[in-house]
């Protein structure tokens, strides 16, 4: 769960790396000049997928600080919550009682990946949701 800290990190992150989201031609022209100032003869355009681009020479240090703020995000929510107010906050926010996929529904999968919840642990907490869900 992102909060308004995580969302500044993740905003000047980047920006500082010059990441800009696209989904048409016109949109990828306009992109690119906007970042026209980090731009150094030679440089390339990736695209990251989901209309993210950024540039190659700064890829990593892009993945790389999304992968570090995210894990900080989750050590502040589980020092703020409780292992199964977590699971059940995403149990409600990906409505896996209304999923056909249930507890395999990729967005709750990857919603919790980086806690590293035991399987059991979440089943437990599944079920009694459940069994209370109309």
């Amino acid at each position: 769960m992102r909060n308004k800290q995580q969302e500044l990190e993740i905003n000047k992150l980047l920006k500082e790396n010059g990441v800009f989201f696209a989904f048409n031609n016109e949109q990828l022209k306009k992109g690119i000049k906007k970042i026209k100032h980090l731009i150094n003869e030679g440089d390339k355009v990736r695209n990251c997928g989901a209309g993210m681009f950024c540039l190659v020479k700064n890829f990593d240090a892009m993945r790389d600080g999304m992968r570090r703020i995210t894990s900080q995000q989750v050590e502040r929510d589980k020092a703020n919550n409780d292992t199964d107010k977590i699971i059940l906050r995403e149990l409600n926010n990906y409505e896996v009682q209304y999923s056909f996929d249930g507890l395999q529904d990729i967005g709750f999968q990857a919603a919790i990946k980086n806690y590293n919840f035991d399987k059991k642990q979440v089943l437990k907490v599944y079920d009694k949701f459940m069994q209370t869900a109309d």
